[in-house]
Parts: structure tokens; C-alpha cells; sequence
């Protein structure tokens, strides 16, 4: 998965790779302390209903429509923050699983995704196929490191059918067999869980 990483940021220059940890924390603690400080002046509006509760009967203290107004629009900031940081993430694990997964979002995932996610993925899929036409024997989304061995054993862990791997090699993968495969070609199924490397 590192390497994976690696090969986005390194591949497209940082415009189609996930954004950095470093870029998912620093977003989260400015939220963290945007929380903070709203925190501090949610309890001054505790105090102002303190001081309404506190008031003598038959008295009402003076209604501090600007600091009210300063406390309301620093709690809709945080709302939009928050909002805005949930945003960012899930955009960010679509991008990730975009990478880890292929081209197809899994059927149990799509159903999760609010619309304008489905769309988001479709042209990140879009602009990351672009980009990798560009270097047509090269898979970016592969390991970056070398394989131990070129074949592999793996066992067919949910039925796929007939799987032409585009090289004249039909394989049916039936739940419960094994197979001898080459590496490149058991690679995508294996993170999607379909298949498992038998050791």
C-alpha cells in the first residue's frame, strides 16, 4: 500500500495521488483546535443563559445581541468545518480505493456513496486513466517493488467465471479451486478479495 502511494505522488507529480497523511492531519487538528476555541465561546453562551437563569425575579439582564451573534456564527464555522473535513476524507478513501481496488467501485461500496461521491470517482477514474494511457506498458497502480516470484498460487475465493487475461491465458475461477497464475494477473483480485495467494 506504501508503494502505492508512493507511485501517486511520485507518478503524477501530486495532482492525482491521494492527499498525504500529513496533508489528512493537518486539516483534522485545524479543525481540532477551530473546535477549541468555539468550545471557549460556547461557554460564554452558557454564561449568558447562566446570567438569564441568575437574573432577579421579575428582571431580565441586557440582551448581548453581538456576542450572541459572534457565538452563532463561530458554531455554523465549526459545522462547516466539520463538514468540509468528513468531506475530505471519504473523497480521499475513494481516491485510495480507486488505487487499491482498480477502476470499479466494489458493489457492497456504491450503495455507502452519496451521488456527487459516485460522480467524484467516476472522473477521478477518468482523469487517472487519462494519465496512465500515457504510459501504455506500465500499470501505475501495481507494487512498485519487484515480485519475489512471476507465478503464484491462489484460491478462488467467490466465483468470477471465465477471466481472459488478455495474453490468450482463459482462466475459470471457480470458488474453492487453485491455480497457478501469474502474479501481475492475481494482483487487482487479490485486494479486492476475491482470490488469496496460497503460500
Amino acid at each position: 500500500m506504501a508503494d502505492n502511494a508512493d507511485a501517486r505522488s511520485d507518478a503524477t507529480g501530486g495532482d492525482l495521488g491521494t492527499p498525504g497523511a500529513s496533508q489528512a492531519e493537518t486539516m483534522t487538528d485545524h479543525v481540532l483546535a477551530e473546535i477549541k476555541d468555539i468550545d471557549l465561546r460556547a461557554s460564554a453562551s452558557v454564561e449568558l443563559v447562566r446570567e438569564l437563569v441568575r437574573a432577579a425575579e421579575h428582571t431580565l439582564p441586557f440582551y448581548n445581541e453581538d456576542r450572541i451573534k459572534e457565538i452563532v456564527g463561530e458554531m455554523r464555522k465549526l459545522e462547516r468545518s466539520a463538514r468540509a473535513m468528513v468531506e475530505y476524507n471519504r473523497a480521499h478513501k475513494l481516491q485510495d480505493l480507486r488505487w487499491t481496488l482498480g477502476a470499479a467501485l466494489p458493489t457492497h461500496i456504491r450503495p455507502l456513496c452519496s451521488e456527487s461521491e459516485r460522480n467524484f470517482a467516476n472522473q477521478y477514474n477518468r482523469v487517472l486513466g487519462s494519465y496512465t494511457n500515457a504510459y501504455e506498458d506500465l500499470d501505475l497502480t501495481t507494487t512498485l517493488k519487484p515480485p519475489k516470484e512471476a507465478t503464484i498460487t491462489v484460491r478462488v475465493l467467490d466465483t468470477i467465471g471465465e477471466v481472459d487475461f488478455g495474453d490468450g491465458q482463459t482462466v475459470n475461477l471457480i470458488k474453492g479451486t487453485q491455480h497457478l497464475m501469474r502474479r501481475a494477473d492475481a494482483e487487482l483480485l487479490i485486494r479486492q478479495g476475491r482470490l488469496e495467494h496460497v503460500v
